[in-house]
């Protein structure tokens, strides 16, 4: 669904004055920047769809959810790889690679197999507006400025994306289609309105939709719906298009397609499978059909016609409408996103449909096994973020503060486990340990302050086995990993050798807890999302760098482990699975 060229809908006519004018996707970057509504994914849909068009397309629908490196860039390199045979799965793969950003190894193998083939490729990325993360700026930027000649970008936005737009223009490498250029003129207007109202305009008749809609193509839409039921409306000083719809267009609806328009309006995206839970009916999918091919409101996202959507402005005056409590179709939704194993969507809907606790227990018992395990940390943090105060516990409090480690971010780290000393007390109990408090210790040591402050980390990592081995307690792992991770990161390295020896020599590689892998992780890969199927590789890199005798002290060489140093873009502290 993400990774297709959206089809075109139904009344759709060809915008070939835009399509084909010179420069669209010729130059290193071409930018549709319009606000919503504006047809910015249509034209460029109907573009890359059309028979003159020869290249191969690797198109993203991006949404809030992908921002996010590791993530992103999955997207992308999946959608180049299955856009032909030109560019293999190489760089896909190399995301897997501990300690490496994107930008160091993934992306610049993109950038060398497309430089040796003369297949041209053009990658669209649309919505890229709800792209916020400076490292994935950083990394389109970086891609921009390396393009081979047989790759071109597209992106779509509502607003410029924070690139070097005003050099790439001196020098002739971008080209641009904004809100005045998308404004459709009146020969293009007429035709559209007729083909979706069902009526052919005259001369006069036309002009006054497109002067009251000032040519948007969602108003002409609007507009179209609207003279499909009283033709009449074609000169109307109507300026509430959006009232005049609800007033007089879904009216005129057959009940099962006004209902279920007006009760799935809380729901961003639509399927079959998931308004039948939702709402609480059966045969969805047949009525998602008959309202694309009648062209009423919704549009399909993907080839197999599984997933629809509805315009959000069309949803705000939907919703209106409506008289089923929201909260409820929501909760039916996230039921069946949980069911289905979407777990983020499942966590974005519980909130709305005013289950917040419900939403806290679901990401603290998916933690690790599925929102980490898929490289969507910052998504939890983020989710973790939105949660009210009441329903973030001491427990559900530490699950952000490990996602903000893996994130990098330092902050949120300390933000959270302070959350947790609040909220804890001795009686609060978190699996595999014997201390809560220590466990929050043992945690800030690790990840709560930067190497500048390691001496800083002596107190804490001390402090937590006294309080985790009271009354003659084997401690949790991750206490002597991080009392061990302490004087390594201030360099001392034969100090942390001894220290870890014991930990190592009792190691079950496969059962050691991800944080307990964290702290045994080198800072140059904090900062970088790691997915727990490679963390344990990424532990052993680490010890890897350490100097040879205390590797082979540890019994750690490369030859055992399976793991091979690589520099990549001139660092050394970078490694891969060899």
């Amino acid at each position: 669904m993400k990774q297709v060229v959206p089809p075109a809908r139904a009344g759709a006519i060809p915008r070939e004055r835009l399509q084909q004018q010179p420069g669209l996707a010729e130059t290193r970057l071409t930018v549709v920047v319009a606000p919503a509504g504006r047809g910015r994914t249509s034209l460029l849909s109907g573009w890359a769809s059309g028979p003159d068009e020869k290249r191969r397309i690797a198109w993203v629908s991006l949404d809030g959810s992908d921002d996010e490196p590791v993530r992103l860039w999955s997207y992308v390199l999946t959608a180049l790889h299955n856009a032909g045979d030109a560019i293999s799965a190489g760089p896909l793969q190399a995301l897997d690679a501990a300690a490496v950003a994107p930008v160091d190894l993934a992306l610049p193998m993109l950038l060398n197999e497309p430089a040796a083939s003369e297949v041209a490729h053009v990658l669209v990325l649309d919505d890229h507006h709800l792209l916020t993360d400076p490292r994935i700026h950083e990394a389109v930027e970086y891609l921009v400025a390396h393009l081979p000649a047989s790759l071109r970008i597209v992106i779509a936005a509502r607003t410029d994306p924070p690139l070097p737009i005003s050099r790439l223009r001196a020098r002739g490498d971008l080209s641009e289609l904004r809100a005045a250029q998308l404004r459709f003129p009146p020969d293009e207007a007429a035709a559209l309105v007729s083909a979706v109202s069902g009526h052919d305009l005259d001369e006069t008749a036309a002009a006054a939709v497109r002067e009251r809609t000032e040519g948007w193509a969602a108003g002409l839409q609007l507009a179209a719906l609207a003279l499909r039921a009283d033709p009449a409306k074609a000169q109307a000083d109507d300026r509430h298009l959006l009232d005049h719809f609800a007033a007089e267009v879904l009216p005129g609806l057959t009940p099962s397609h006004r209902d279920l328009l007006v009760r799935a309006a809380p729901l961003e995206r639509l399927s079959g499978p998931l308004c039948d839970p939702a709402l609480q009916v059966t045969g969805s999918a047949q009525v998602l059909s008959d309202l694309v091919r009648a062209d009423l409101f919704v549009a399909v996202l993907d080839d197999e016609q599984q997933w629809y959507r509805c315009h959000h402005l069309l949803r705000d005056v939907l919703a209106h409408e409506a008289a089923t409590d929201p909260r409820e179709i929501l909760g039916h939704a996230a039921a069946w996103f949980t069911e289905d194993r979407r777990l983020d969507d499942a966590v974005h809907h519980l909130p709305r449909a005013g289950r917040a606790d419900d939403a806290a227990e679901l990401m603290l018992r998916n933690a690790e096994t599925w929102f980490f395990a898929h490289g969507d940390a910052a998504s939890y943090l983020r989710f973790g973020e939105r949660l009210p105060g009441r329903a973030v516990g001491p427990l559900p409090a530490c699950s952000p503060a490990f996602a903000a480690a893996l994130c990098g971010d330092q902050a949120r780290v300390n933000h959270w486990l302070d959350a947790c000393e609040v909220r804890g007390t001795a009686e609060t109990v978190m699996t595999g340990w014997h201390s809560f408090h220590s466990a929050v210790l043992t945690v800030r040591a690790g990840f709560g302050m930067s190497d500048a402050e390691a001496t800083q980390t002596v107190a804490p990592a001390l402090q937590a086995p006294e309080l985790e081995t009271a009354g003659d307690v084997t401690a949790h792992p991750h206490v002597p990993a991080t009392l061990g991770g302490v004087p390594a990161r201030d360099g001392r390295f034969d100090e942390a050798a001894a220290l870890l020896l014991d930990v190592w020599q009792q190691r079950h590689r496969s059962s050691w807890p991800l944080w307990t892998v964290m702290a045994l992780t080198p800072s140059p890969a904090r900062g970088r999302e790691i997915p727990v199927r490679t963390a344990s590789r990424h532990h052993l890199g680490f010890l890897l760098h350490w100097p040879l005798p205390v590797s082979e002290e540890l019994g750690l060489t490369g030859a055992s482990t399976g793991v091979t140093s690589r520099p990549s873009g001139g660092r050394s502290d970078n490694f891969v699975v060899g």
